[in-house]
């Protein structure tokens, strides 16, 4: 697997927008997307292991889809339930999938 820490990037394209990737060593969440400064900023606590660092940015990065898609303002949306969910009932069973379609021997 790729060292995502020596990977990663300044920034990353979300839906059009250039959003910068930050660490801090001051953040007490793992990590936080700002939409007013288009930033996403990663505790450096996430940066000693790669599976923490992926899932961190995978995270992040549904919360800046959905802010610039303009789906996290619609009234009632509960943001942190829908990514909650996409991270521990879609993401575990695309994985799955994804690993029995890359791994099936073509004939």
């Amino acid at each position: 697997m790729t060292n995502v820490r020596a990977n990663l990037p300044k920034s990353v394209i979300v839906g059009g927008q250039r959003i910068r990737l930050d660490v801090s060593t001051s953040l007490e969440d793992w990590g936080q997307y700002n939409h007013d400064t288009k930033a996403i900023t990663i505790s450096h606590r996430a940066l000693e292991k790669d599976s923490t660092l992926r899932t961190t940015l995978r995270h992040e990065l549904m919360h800046a889809a959905l802010s610039i898609s303009g789906v996290s303002y619609c009234t009632g949306f509960q943001e942190e339930a829908v990514v909650r969910c996409m991270e521990e009932v879609f993401f575990p069973s695309w994985e799955k999938l994804h690993t029995k379609l890359t791994n099936t021997k073509k004939p």
